[in-house]
């Protein structure tokens, strides 16, 4: 990281305007997520972070659609304890999270 982003960086964590409006953002778009998740019947794991851990049947043809479609999200498959059913995906923009929800509603047949 150069000397610009450093500043950059520790300029932005001190902006507490910013972490506000930032962490209302990820709290509004992890409420629609949520009640989209429940909509779609698509099984969660509460998270305190931007992450979440869905439960999908067929994920890894879930995984490669939303791929084809330019939709990157994380197989679990290797993450120790779980099972191929398991992906990760971030919270993002509305926009994205809609696109997403979109997907995933047609991809699992909802």
């Amino acid at each position: 990281m150069n000397t610009l982003a450093q500043t950059a960086g520790i300029a932005a964590f001190n902006d507490t305007a910013f972490k506000k409006k930032t962490f209302r953002v990820i709290k509004q778009e992890k409420d629609f997520l949520e009640k989209e998740f429940k909509r779609l019947e698509i099984s969660y794991v509460p998270s305190q972070a931007n992450y979440y851990l869905l439960r999908i049947n067929h994920a890894k043809e879930i995984i490669s659609a939303l791929g084809d479609k330019g939709i990157l999200v994380r197989d679990c498959s290797n993450f120790k304890g779980l099972d191929g059913k398991y992906i990760r995906i971030a919270v993002k923009s509305r926009k994205n999270n809609m696109r997403l929800i979109g997907e995933l509603g047609e991809l699992c047949g909802v």
